[in-house]
Parts: C-alpha cells; structure tokens; sequence
C-alpha cells in the first residue's frame, strides 16, 4: 500500500504562507487530498481534469495551487 510522507513544517512553508489567507486551509485540505489519491490510484502525482473534479476543487483552490507552484499545470494536467 502506497503512502506519502507530511512534512511537520509544511504549516508555515514559504509556499503555503503565500496563499491568500481565506484561501489557505481550503487548497492545503486540496492538496494532501491529492497526495492521497495520487497514491491510492499510483498515478505518479499525476490528476486529470476529471480528478480534480472527484476531489470537489474549486477553481480558485486550484489557482492557489498552481500560483505557489505546489501544482504544475500541463495541459489539462496536474502534477502534485
């Protein structure tokens, strides 16, 4: 069984602390939501379109995201 690793500083990374503050605990939820999926379904940290709809993201979490670069757009593909 796959399983990923929380870093006990991930609360205040320099990434996180740059996410607007009401949309902090929201798109941080989003992200470790992901990380388990990714590792669930073994799709090497890769989400499609249709993923990030499972999850219930909303579009500005997923903005968030991608602007800290905790997210990498490709396409219409996420790598975490």
């Amino acid at each position: 069984m796959p399983w990923g690793k929380c870093d006990d500083g991930f609360y205040d990374h320099r990434q996180v602390r740059a996410i607007p503050r009401e949309m902090r605990n929201p798109a941080s939820g989003l992200y470790w939501r992901a990380i388990s999926f990714c590792n669930r379904q073994l799709t090497d940290g890769w989400l499609t379109q249709e993923d990030v709809e499972f999850l219930d993201a909303t579009p500005d979490e997923v903005a968030a995201l991608v602007a800290v670069r905790l997210w990498h757009r490709s396409g219409r593909r996420y790598r975490v």
